[in-house]
């Protein structure tokens, strides 16, 4: 509790990753007995909850997969003994995904030049969900950034959806006409938006191009008007920045079709 005493005025909450449950059920037992006033809330990722959904149906429950990309947290069914203690001490659980951690990464690095795993950042994208969520402003809080398991060829991914998990980039797909002076037309419509990444491939056999690109953001509206101008001219354009798989997958998507 030394990071707790040496702050002004109280904590309002503490914020643990979620795997198996043994590390919030310890810190919850300890401090709830020592400040119950403080609360504790666990944070999973979207594909892999089982305690929040243990929690909601009351007994364990046993997920049929689970995302391996917080490898640390990335358990099918939580402990027993954690399960009980959890049930009657943590005051919550805030579910975040994938790029949310990603981008709690790129800020812990830009701030403290400290690499996170994307299990302990998960702590740091649940805080900020949490007090974005409430309004919270100007209270103490703690997250926990628990591990040291990243791996280096992951690097890469997390730079990728670091933008799309602060809302600052979007992915997106739009079908363009094989024909002379499309391309132009495109860029016209994107307007003064930023392209930031541009993937397109030739196919002689189709009447129209597959185009995967990325566009930096400054609001939503700005992006819904650039899709709504696709649309009218007939460019079909989708939004893939919530699709994982594609984001995932994007450098070998080329040539194919996109059925979301």
């Amino acid at each position: 509790m030394e990071i707790v005493r040496q702050m002004k005025g109280p904590v309002h909450a503490i914020f643990v990753p979620v795997g198996g449950g043994g590390l919030i059920a310890g810190i919850a037992a300890y401090v709830k007995r020592v400040s119950p006033d403080i609360k504790i809330i666990g944070v999973e990722p979207y594909d892999a909850n089982a305690m929040a959904l243990s929690l909601y149906h009351g007994q364990r429950v046993m997920l049929d997969q689970v995302g391996g990309f917080a490898d640390g947290v990335a358990v099918k069914v939580v402990g027993e003994e954690t399960f009980s203690l959890c049930r009657a001490l943590i005051d919550g659980i805030v579910l975040v995904g994938r790029d949310a951690i990603c981008a709690s990464i790129k800020d812990m690095f830009e701030e403290k030049r400290s690499i996170l795993e994307p299990a302990g950042a998960l702590a740091l994208a649940g805080a900020e969900a949490y007090c974005k969520y409430y309004g919270l402003n100007g209270e103490n809080v703690i997250a926990v950034a628990s591990g040291a398991n990243m791996n280096f060829d992951r690097l890469r991914l997390v730079t990728e959806l670091a933008d799309v998990g602060r809302q600052r980039e979007a992915v997106l797909a739009t079908y363009m006409p094989e024909e002379h002076g499309s391309f132009k037309r495109f860029c016209e419509l994107v307007g003064p938006m930023n392209i930031t990444e541009f993937k397109y491939r030739y196919n002689s056999d189709k009447e129209r191009a597959l185009v995967l690109y990325s566009v930096g953001l400054h609001t939503k509206s700005e992006l819904e008007a650039m899709i709504e101008r696709m649309k009218s001219a007939q460019l079909q354009t989708i939004n893939l920045t919530n699709n994982d798989l594609v984001k995932d997958h994007l450098r070998h998507l080329m040539g194919g079709p996109i059925k979301c």
